[in-house]
């Protein structure tokens, strides 16, 4: 069967999935497979949310290798954008559409790749999967997948999207490639205090223990803590960081987070609410278990006048950055798409399917490459908004990177 990256993915963008029917994209990718004679599963835990599995090969010693991607996209306003939203114009080397980089691309290149490696004599299984529900919190996709699956996943090396962008410092050129994501815990505030007129005296308002909350998470610093992540980012870098983005990423790396989202208070007018309730969530380095994030959520909030409780805690992971398949990625990273750059460990700046993978425990990064016609700096303009692109090159040599990674690891075994 004529397998053309390019074609594969204007045909993926043309289906809109964003209206809870992942089905039209797992019925197309089932359709290839079919006409390929390769066997697949698809995972529907609710009408038409429709996850796809795909193996190929014997179990062996030797780890997996999993190409994992989302089908699911956000919604796209048509009046904001260039061209239409599920068009997939091409123009100029760009192909146009929502999901084109997130992660639509991702799952076209990753999906002509593993029926190209159905033709070669592997040593290990390689594995692809297209889920659902990812943007709006995976219940209905990934988890199900690893639920089923979660025997044949263990220890594998997997492909996941949350990097492979450039960026630059000074002169230096890296790829982020995430080798982990952080954990979180969301807490529940509870401000109890007395209800008044807004201009009576009142020693016991909810609002000023609110403003004492704020100020505390505002203003509450975590202390470094090494990691592996972290020390190869600094060993890369060093200490001249010219970009705030690698700044910033650095500080990332090796600090717990606190995270404050929206709030209310109450609408009446004129008057004091009796209590305030919120949440705040804490991004945790991957190390951080349950007790840990007792002590450090009771260590932030020590000596406020409020009742708290932890209403979820989510572990983190990290993947072997000093691996020889990080050094792989390396590798085709700089063959492919740039000769000078290094690829640089960091921890997801928020969530993925790879989550569910990673405490399995597999080894999860994200290396969804993309040429440096698309920097990182633009990749952040894009996502999620109008206008969202991704170019030719990006899918052609991602197919070549790729297909070089799986059969040089899959060739031989791993040290």
């Amino acid at each position: 069967m004529e397998l053309d990256v390019v074609e594969i993915l204007k045909d993926m963008v043309r289906l809109d999935t964003s209206n809870n029917n992942e089905y039209l994209m797992t019925d197309y990718i089932a359709n290839i497979l079919g006409k390929c004679g390769i066997e697949f599963d698809i995972i529907e835990p609710a009408q038409g949310r429709k996850s796809i599995i795909s193996i190929l090969g014997d179990k062996s010693e030797e780890n997996p290798i999993a190409f994992i991607s989302h089908i699911d996209v956000v919604s796209a306003n048509e009046s904001e954008w260039k061209y239409k939203p599920f068009d997939a114009t091409q123009e100029d080397g760009f192909i146009y559409g929502r999901g084109t980089l997130d992660t639509k691309f991702l799952t076209a290149i990753s999906l002509v790749t593993f029926i190209k490696l159905s033709q070669e004599p592997l040593n290990r299984q390689i594995i692809f999967i297209a889920s659902a529900d990812e943007e709006q919190g995976s219940k209905l996709g990934m988890p199900h997948v690893v639920h089923k699956y979660k025997d044949l996943l263990r220890n594998a090396l997997v492909i996941n999207e949350g990097g492979g962008f450039l960026v630059e410092n000074k002169k230096d050129k890296f790829y982020t490639c995430t080798a982990g994501e952080k954990g979180r815990c969301e807490v529940h505030i509870k401000i109890e205090g007395t209800p008044s007129a807004a201009s009576f005296p009142n020693q016991n308002r909810s609002t000023h223990k609110f403003l004492k909350v704020l100020e505390r998470l505002s203003n509450y610093e975590f202390e470094i803590e090494e990691n592996d992540v972290y020390k190869k980012y600094v060993s890369l870098l060093g200490s001249d960081i010219e970009s705030p983005l690698l700044q910033g990423y650095k500080d990332y790396n090796c600090k717990n987070i606190i995270m404050l989202p929206t709030y209310e208070i109450g609408e009446a007018v004129n008057i004091m609410p009796k209590n305030i309730e919120f949440n705040f969530s804490v991004q945790l380095l991957p190390s951080k278990t349950q007790e840990d994030t007792e002590r450090i959520v009771k260590d932030i909030l020590d000596g406020l006048d409020l009742t708290y409780e932890i209403k979820e805690f989510i572990q983190g992971f990290s993947s072997d950055c000093t691996s020889e398949f990080f050094e792989e990625l390396e590798s085709i990273t700089q063959k492919y798409f740039c000769k000078d750059a290094r690829l640089l460990p960091v921890y997801a700046l928020g969530r993925t399917d790879g989550r569910f993978l990673g405490n399995i425990p597999a080894d999860v990064y994200g290396a969804s490459l993309v040429s440096p016609k698309i920097p990182f700096k633009d990749v952040i303009k894009i996502v999620h908004q109008a206008n969202e692109k991704v170019d030719v090159d990006t899918l052609n040599l991602g197919v070549e990177a790729y297909l070089e990674l799986a059969k040089k690891m899959g060739m031989k075994k791993i040290g």
